[in-house]
C-alpha cells in the first residue's frame, strides 16, 4: 500500500514542505523537504556518511528517510 501511494504523497509533500527553512524564529532545526537537521544527521551517521547541512539533501535521501520513518 505504501509503495503504491508514495509517489503521489511525495508530490504533495514537496509542494507543501519543499524548500529550505532556517529562520531564527522557526521553533526547530533547519529543515528541507520536511527533514530536520537532527534527523538528517542521524540518517547520515547510521549510513556511515559524514555529517553535512540539510540544505543540499538529495531526493534519494529524502525518499529513503521518509520510507524508513
Amino acid at each position: 500500500m505504501v509503495a503504491s501511494t508514495y509517489p503521489s504523497a511525495m508530490k504533495h509533500h514537496r509542494r507543501d514542505e519543499g524548500g529550505h527553512v532556517n529562520h531564527p524564529k522557526y521553533p526547530g532545526d533547519a529543515t528541507n523537504f520536511g527533514i530536520t537537521q537532527s534527523v538528517y544527521e542521524t540518517f547520515r551517521k547510521r549510513s556511515g556518511l559524514p555529517i553535512r547541512f540539510v540544505k543540499p539533501i538529495s531526493e534519494d535521501e529524502v525518499s529513503t528517510i521518509h520510507m524508513t520513518l
